[in-house]
């Protein structure tokens, strides 16, 4: 059996968060891709899909991205500074959104990611449930 590999978008302009995020993310199991642009980011979420899409959190226009990533089929993980941390995560959450504050431990990270990747395998089964019943209901 081939194991299984997830790709991770990552959108910080932050060099340190970029390298922690991507030693604690090896290959071959995780495909990081890295852009400090939202533009560009969500020109590549509708060319690729996504297992996570992390995002570091600096200023409103982030938690936009951060909502209009929801759309797709990938769990997002938004990382908060801990002064705005209350308040974005309990908005963050309304759109399935996970939140870590930041500074975080790697363990502590890790085991974000994976949840993320728990719930990205529920959505993916779900999703493949719809699917099934539709065609039924065409049949039907």
């Amino acid at each position: 059996m081939q194991p299984e590999y997830h790709n991770v978008l990552l959108v910080t302009k932050d060099n340190k968060i970029s390298s922690k995020i991507t030693d604690i993310l090896v290959r071959p199991i995780f495909n990081v891709s890295l852009t400090s642009n939202f533009n560009e980011a969500r020109r590549i979420i509708m060319e690729q899909q996504y297992s996570i899409i992390i995002v570091d959190f600096n200023d409103n226009f982030d938690l936009d991205f951060s909502f209009d990533a929801t759309d797709s089929s990938a769990v997002v993980i938004l990382i908060v500074p801990a002064n705005h941390f209350d308040h974005i995560s309990f908005e963050a959450e309304k759109y399935g959104i996970l939140t870590v504050v930041k500074p975080f431990d790697t363990f502590y990270f890790y085991n974000i990611i994976k949840i993320a990747l728990a719930v990205h395998n529920k959505i993916k089964a779900l999703s493949s449930q719809t699917i099934k019943l539709q065609e039924k209901m065409e049949e039907i």
